[in-house]
């Protein structure tokens, strides 16, 4: 199991432990199917919010609860008896354009010290523009090197290992698109570090870039809040967090016309059922499209 992994393991496990003791309920024999269905409506953290976070961690620890009673640490087949978290998948709100322009505006105004993304403003615009223009997530965008692109046809192609992926899946790799005018931008900007342009510390370790991720969305949400519109006036961006960048670049894609499998290959999905999930509200009518597919056909 990779370290992330063990780490996740390990915090909502922790949580479970934390919930039980609270119960007296102090060796994992005590477990029950009704505290850990409790566990799931209450023993969760404030700072965990969205649904399918929960699903996650709630399948992990059924996932223990597997491998306890094989080993022999609980009597019961606890497992069977706890239900899945039921996610709810959010549906997304891109940003608009005018607030785009105005987190960009904002942005240009950083100025935080020597060190972190607000040292240097207009190298953490070129970050934003990264994950708008290609819809990478914000964790492969701070890894972004630009080494690893290669000039095609029409645009620069870089290719590189997801992230975020499936613990059980062999890593596989994906490909996003650069203009020449932003990959010649990167490549001529003042880079965060030696190696990478927007890793402000090179990452040393698995989890390193996870911290880099995390200081994105931090500053972005400082950004939202100082946002004002085009004649000064405070308009502050709620919900500001770089995610929304990508669910901006898979939206206009959409909206344009393009089919959904083929945003499903740009944003780098699993499969497209899960961009289906997320964006089928901006799917242009599917049997208006067919009807005038198969009128221009028969009528050519």
């Amino acid at each position: 199991m990779k370290k992330k992994g063990q780490n996740q393991y390990k915090l909502v496990l922790g949580w479970v432990q934390d919930f039980a003791h609270q119960r007296n309920k102090m060796f994992a024999d005590d477990l029950t199917a009704d505290l850990i269905e409790d566990f799931k409506t209450y023993g969760f953290p404030d700072s965990i919010k969205a649904d399918t976070t929960k699903a996650t961690y709630t399948a992990k620890v059924r996932r223990f609860l597997k491998i306890a009673e094989k080993r022999g640490w609980v009597k019961q087949s606890l497992a069977a008896q706890v239900d899945p978290y039921p996610a709810t998948y959010e549906e997304k709100v891109p940003y608009t354009d005018d607030e785009v322009k105005a987190i960009f505006r904002e942005a240009a105004y950083l100025s935080g010290g020597t060190t972190g993304f607000a040292s240097n403003a207009q190298t953490f615009i070129l970050l934003l523009r990264l994950m708008l223009q290609t819809g990478m997530r914000v964790s492969d965008a701070v890894r972004y090197n630009p080494r690893r692109c290669e000039k095609d046809e029409f645009m620069w192609v870089y290719t590189f290992k997801p992230r975020k992926q499936r613990k059980t899946d062999r890593p596989k790799t994906a490909e996003v698109y650069l203009t020449e005018e932003l990959k010649t931008a990167i490549d001529n900007c003042q880079w965060f570090s030696r190696k990478l342009p927007f890793a402000y510390r090179e990452p040393a370790k698995d989890g390193e870039t996870d911290f880099l991720a995390q200081a994105v969305y931090e500053r972005m949400k400082d950004i939202g809040k100082r946002c004002t519109d085009t004649d000064g006036n405070p308009a502050p961006v709620e919900d500001c967090r770089p995610h929304r960048l990508r669910d901006k670049f898979a939206t206009d894609r959409l909206t344009e016309g393009y089919a959904l499998e083929d945003v499903s290959k740009l944003l780098y999905h699993s499969t497209i059922s899960v961009t289906e999930r997320y964006y089928a509200p901006w799917v242009k009518d599917r049997k208006k499209r067919l009807q005038k597919m198969l009128y221009e056909s028969l009528h050519a």
